[in-house]
């Protein structure tokens, strides 16, 4: 497949960490895990020198921007998050693309872009949405636009950042994102300033925002510590400049400005409410905190003890705490500056000046990990703000199917208790390794061994009484997943290790989930992850939206390592490319999925989403091969595909082999694909396959094409 892509940015609220430990020689099996060591101090990481475009610290609207900050003078890149089925799956892909820590990527905007985006948020509260024409100062950084999201079938207005004028996936300003729905059943906004850093933090925020079917969602562009530089605004919290909480020349702190000034003439009463994340050594004994941004206890009959109250009702083992309780917990956040904006502060003297007492508009959240769920809060929510309205439909909140005991220093478990398939894979997503980070250990041969054996065991009907082996019990967990919105349990094996506690999991070998009721024989994969926007999330969606029997997605960015595949070294691939690897967990799974049909004697297939880039194979859409070129013969499923998608999409160009326009992207190296046409496993790195087996269908996609519903309608036509 030919590198190439398309990005997309997003401001968003999300709090997660990143930089994975670097590793690249084979993983032996782990035995021992450090313990946690998160907590809400600001790292305390080496100063990265300043790069050229770096904007000197400033403490107020009036500080000098390098010409960094103004107008980009090339178009975006694409906002391909916007092509997204969901809400849940536009967050996941703005999320993937926001600035790092340590990467001095966030540009400190200047007045006039702050005046120009509080206008934007200003003309989105009254209505608008496509006919907002964005000012010079944001007009090639941001997009601002209509977005339906289909589970639900409600219209947002969304503003986000897309541009990526160096194409190194990354956006170029980590500004945000705001989304507004005009049509709401409560005047709340749901806010996460913290991406990257508090970790599920964006997914649980955009969940709660859809649920609860509030107004606003406001999520933050950047990690908290992407720049070396600390804000000088509330210089006593020595947060830096990147984090929007100490920082009131932002675009966050704009934005509720322009909350505030809604609101205001109408006397509507409204709630801010900020979900952060504590590490788990944080405020001992307590699990959740509330605070409305003062030292001052709350008096009885708030909001936020009625919140509390309700939260508690449905998990009373939860201990939730506000100011003045005990066990005591200090993350007061008098120094947020959107607290102190929303307790009357003037808005030019936030950076100094503390709220002297509460006006109830801001509601502060501080959660450990275990707690950061959208369906533990929806319905607190909803009991504490009612509302006449009908809510936009959403999932019962689920009870989480138990998972298989693993260490305390684990990142991935809170991604079982998720309500959907999309939504596990969004939150899996989160957390694979990626680009540039080392994060991909290569497994020895005793995983892959293990590794099958389990897939084999996997498709043979296990899944909660099976025991995982030495080489897998410390990194991963198995367990049965139900699907809340299709009622269909999952055996899902999924790695779950963090050790160093970055908000990434430390192998990047992937996850294997198996339907053992499907109405289809077919394994539907997804080798390159983050680098193929969106198609983990498309696989997910017709792996349910089929029914099929398996899905296979890799655990980390194909570029993770920047050595070479041994196995190709012709094609210039990276190690953590399946599909040009056979030391990774892939091919295995693709032996185990053959022996399994071998052995029951049923016909199947599997179906490879791939992504080629807009400048690759002109003039086609999408590319369909046997894995390799092949000219299919009449009667072929393929051909039978090709005619079932071109009935959902009459006016995408879909070809195979022989047809015009021509592409060269075939599959012919892909390990899986000469495997499953007759190769031996031990000869697929070197021998290319000559004949086909129909077992294997490797597709190719424009990004406008990687849908869910289009195929999964074709694919379900084609295999009855």
């Amino acid at each position: 497949m030919k590198r190439a892509m398309m990005l997309c940015g997003l401001m968003l609220v999300v709090v997660v960490a990143c930089a994975p430990t670097p590793t690249a020689t084979p993983v032996p099996p782990t035995t021992t895990v450090a313990a946690p060591t998160a907590t809400r101090v600001p790292p305390t990481a080496t100063p990265v020198p300043p790069s050229p475009t770096t904007v000197p610290p400033t403490a107020t609207r009036a500080a000098t921007v390098s010409p960094t900050a103004a107008a980009a003078t090339k178009a975006p890149t694409g906002a391909d998050c916007m092509a997204t089925n969901t809400l849940e799956e536009l967050v996941a892909c703005v999320t993937a693309k926001m600035p790092r820590a340590d990467t001095n990527a966030f540009v400190q905007p200047n007045n006039a872009t702050l005046k120009d985006w509080k206008q934007v948020a200003v003309q989105m509260l009254a209505g608008k949405c496509d006919d907002i024409a964005v000012s010079a100062s944001l007009k090639n950084i941001y997009t601002v636009g209509t977005f339906k999201d289909k589970s639900n079938n409600v219209n947002y207005c969304v503003a986000l950042e897309v541009l990526d004028e160096n194409k190194n996936n990354v956006i170029d300003r980590g500004w945000g994102t705001f989304i507004v729905n005009n049509t709401p059943s409560r005047e709340l906004s749901i806010q996460v300033p913290h991406p990257l850093f508090d970790i599920a933090t964006e997914t649980q925020g955009i969940g709660i925002f859809k649920g609860t079917g509030s107004r606003t969602f406001l999520l933050a562009g950047t990690h908290r510590n992407a720049n070396a530089a600390l804000s000088t605004c509330v210089a006593e919290a020595k947060g830096g400049e990147a984090n929007v909480m100490y920082n009131a020349a932002t675009l966050f702190q704009a934005t509720v400005e322009a909350l505030a000034e809604f609101y205001k003439p109408t006397n509507r009463d409204w709630n801010a409410l900020q979900f952060h994340g504590m590490g788990d050594t944080t405020c001992p004994g307590v699990d959740v905190f509330f605070s409305y941004g003062v030292a001052t206890p709350p008096k009885p009959g708030d909001k936020v003890l009625e919140l509390r109250a309700n939260a508690v009702k449905r998990h009373p083992k939860w201990v939730a705490t506000v100011a003045g309780e005990q066990p005591p917990c200090t993350l007061l956040a008098t120094d947020s500056v959107q607290g102190r904006l929303l307790n009357d502060v003037a808005a030019d003297q936030v950076c100094t000046v503390p709220a002297a007492n509460y006006s109830g508009r801001f509601i502060y959240i501080e959660q450990k990990r275990d707690w950061r769920t959208a369906s533990d809060w929806i319905d607190a929510i909803n009991e504490t703000w009612q509302s006449t309205i009908p809510v936009p439909p959403t999932r019962a909140p689920s009870t989480p199917t138990p998972v298989a005991a693993v260490p305390k220093a684990t990142v991935n478990p809170n991604c079982a208790a998720t309500n959907t398939l999309e939504e596990l894979d969004a939150c899996i997503v989160a957390k694979v390794p990626r680009k540039d980070t080392n994060g991909f250990g290569v497994p020895d041969n005793t995983a892959i061994g293990d590794w099958k054996q389990v897939a084999a065991q996997m498709l043979a009907g296990k899944c909660d009484d099976l025991t995982l082996p030495a080489s897998l019990k410390n990194a991963y967990t198995i367990s049965t997943f139900k699907d809340n919105e299709n009622n269909s349990s999952y055996c899902v094996l999924m790695e779950t290790l963090d050790e160093n506690q970055n908000g990434y999991v430390d192998r990047g070998w992937g996850t294997f989930i198996v339907n053992n009721k499907p109405s289809r024989e077919l394994s539907i994969q997804v080798p390159h992850v983050l680098y193929d926007i969106d198609t983990d999330a498309q696989g997910i969606g017709v792996f349910k939206g089929t029914n099929a029997r398996s899905f296979l997605l890799a655990g980390a960015h194909r570029d993770a390592n920047p050595a070479r595949t041994t196995c190709e070294p012709s094609t210039g691939q990276g190690e953590a490319d399946p599909a040009h690897n056979t030391a990774a967990m892939f091919l295995p799974t693709t032996q185990a999925l053959l022996d399994y049909y071998n052995a029951n004697g049923k016909a199947w297939v599997a179906i490879q989403f791939h992504g080629m880039g807009t400048t690759d194979c002109a003039g086609v859409g999408a590319f369909m091969t046997y894995g390799f070129d092949a000219i299919p013969k009449p009667g072929d499923k393929i051909l039978e595909l090709k005619a079932n998608i071109a009935k959902q999409r009459t006016a995408w160009v879909v070809t195979t082999p022989g047809d015009q326009p021509t592409c060269s992207l075939t599959g012919g190296t892909n390990v899986q694909s000469r495997f499953l046409n007759g190769i031996p496993s031990d000869q697929v790195c070197k021998t290319g396959a000559t004949a086909y087996s129909s077992k294997f269908i490797h597709i190719e996609q424009k990004r406008e094409l990687r849908t869910v519903a289009d195929w999964a309608a074709a694919i379900n036509a084609t295999w009855k």
